[in-house]
């Protein structure tokens, strides 16, 4: 555990409004961990707040924290474009990057799968997806 590790956490946010209780408990347990520059992304309240932001506003502030992370995790069960565009700025960026996705039938991706740049894991629970994150840290600091 190292608090001074700061985490990006991605997830669809416009279109997956049923994955947003699953990012809010990720979110929680990382936080207890590292530094979790994008906790609104799971967080009701604050995805509230930042409808007052035009999205060219949101789009300098994540850029901004992408540069700022150290790692990122990106939960990729539902498609996301926004999503797709983080990670590929991302990957020019040097940075580790972890994608877990809910163990079900749905197929991620073969864009993020393919990518030798991607550590992709799935998840039957919260815990094996902060399991999956700690081993990912661990292993990259």
């Amino acid at each position: 555990m190292n608090k001074d590790i700061k985490i990006y956490f991605a997830g669809s946010i416009r279109g997956a409004e049923a994955d947003r209780k699953n990012y809010l408990r990720i979110i929680k347990e990382l936080k207890k961990r590292y530094i979790v520059l994008t906790e609104h992304v799971g967080n009701e309240k604050m995805l509230h707040k930042e409808k007052k932001l035009t999205d060219k506003e949101i789009e300098s502030r994540d850029m901004r924290w992408l540069k700022e992370a150290d790692f990122v995790v990106a939960e990729i069960t539902s498609p996301s474009h926004g999503v797709g565009i983080e990670l590929n700025e991302s990957k020019h960026q040097k940075k580790p990057i972890l994608c877990i996705h809910k163990n079900n039938d749905k197929k991620i991706s073969a864009m993020i799968s393919g990518c030798d740049d991607f550590f992709v894991a799935s998840y039957t629970n919260i815990d094996d997806a902060i399991s999956h994150v700690e081993s990912f840290v661990k292993k990259n600091q």
